[in-house]
């Protein structure tokens, strides 16, 4: 049987969107995969020989200003190091990134980082889904149907592309079927409402940086 390792490189471990989207690849794959947060790992460091002898390492993270988080960037160095004095068969690479911009493209840079760690590493690069909006997803009732059909089936399609290990030409760029502005307003609204809940809404518009004028 097919063995997968996922790591999230979400520092939220359980609540984040990265495990949202890692549940739906197992409930979609049917397979028996182990994953653990880039957080988790650091503080064990046991997971390196699992990542290393399975058939698939996903990678699963939230973009952090055009890159990955720290923790994540911080596993791969380990898995980077150990790998070298690995003499087996290398797992093949795959990434689902999410976004808090609307435009899926924002996580390119990322993707490139992941597919430099895999020809370092000797992996195989099979490719990437980016996902733009990811934030809003995890908190929808059901993101199989209306505007955010077409992400679902985006992972569900990935899925697919990793339990065949198929290598992908050129990753994939998904975007809910929202209007960008409806977007914009929405998130805006969210904001407002966290703000509002922790009693520090009158402070949306404060600008520490500026100085007053003598």
């Amino acid at each position: 049987m097919k063995t997968i390792f996922a790591l999230s490189g979400s520092p939220r471990k359980a609540r984040s969107t990265s495990n949202f989207f890692i549940d739906i690849v197992k409930d979609f794959s049917k397979a028996n995969i182990k994953n653990i947060s880039a957080l988790e790992f650091l503080e064990s460091k046991k997971a390196v020989e699992d990542i290393l002898e399975a058939d698939v390492f996903l990678v699963v993270t939230p973009l952090y200003i055009d890159s990955l988080p720290a923790p994540l960037i911080r596993v791969l160095e380990i898995i980077e190091k150990t790998s070298y004095s690995f003499n087996q068969k290398k797992p093949h690479l795959y990434a689902i990134i999410n976004n808090g911009f609307y435009e899926s493209e924002q996580n390119t840079t990322a993707l490139k980082i992941l597919e430099n760690f895999a020809n370092a590493t000797k992996f195989t690069w099979g490719g990437g889904l980016a996902i733009g909006a990811g934030s809003m997803l995890a908190d929808m009732p059901d993101i199989s149907k209306g505007p955010t059909a077409n992400v679902y089936q985006a992972l569900i399609d990935f899925t697919n592309i990793i339990i065949n290990d198929s290598i992908l030409n050129q990753n994939i760029y998904v975007t809910p079927k929202i209007p960008r502005f409806l977007y914009f307003l929405s998130g805006n609204l969210m904001w407002k409402q966290i703000a509002k809940k922790h009693g520090v809404k009158k402070r949306l518009n404060d600008q520490p940086f500026i100085s007053k004028k003598l």
